[in-house]
C-alpha cells in the first residue's frame, strides 16, 4: 500500500484541518481504514505523514523515536499480522 507523490504532496499543509473534524467522525473513518485489511500499512502511513499524533494524541505521548515503546509493541502485533 502506498500513496502517490501527487496525493501525498498536500498532506502536510492540510493535516491541520483534522482539528476541524468532529472526533467521532475521525474515529469512524480511521476505524474503517484500520479494519480494511491493511491495518499495519495504514498505521505506518499515518505515522510517516505525522497524522497519527493528531488522531491519537493520548497514545502518541508514550511513543519513542525508535518505535520501541511498550505502547507501540501493543499496537503493532495486532496490525502487522494482516500485512
Amino acid at each position: 500500500m502506498s500513496i502517490s507523490a501527487e496525493s501525498a504532496e498536500p498532506i502536510p499543509r492540510l493535516a491541520a484541518l483534522l482539528h476541524d473534524v468532529p472526533p467521532a467522525r475521525l474515529f469512524e473513518e480511521v476505524l474503517k481504514l484500520l479494519q480494511a485489511g491493511y491495518g499495519f500499512d495504514t498505521y505506518m502511513l499515518l505515522r510517516e505523514y505525522n497524522l497519527f499524533q493528531p488522531l491519537f494524541p493520548t497514545i502518541t505521548r508514550y511513543f519513542t523515536e525508535r518505535g520501541d515503546s511498550p505502547m507501540e509493541h501493543i499496537i503493532t502485533p495486532g496490525t502487522e499480522e494482516h500485512r
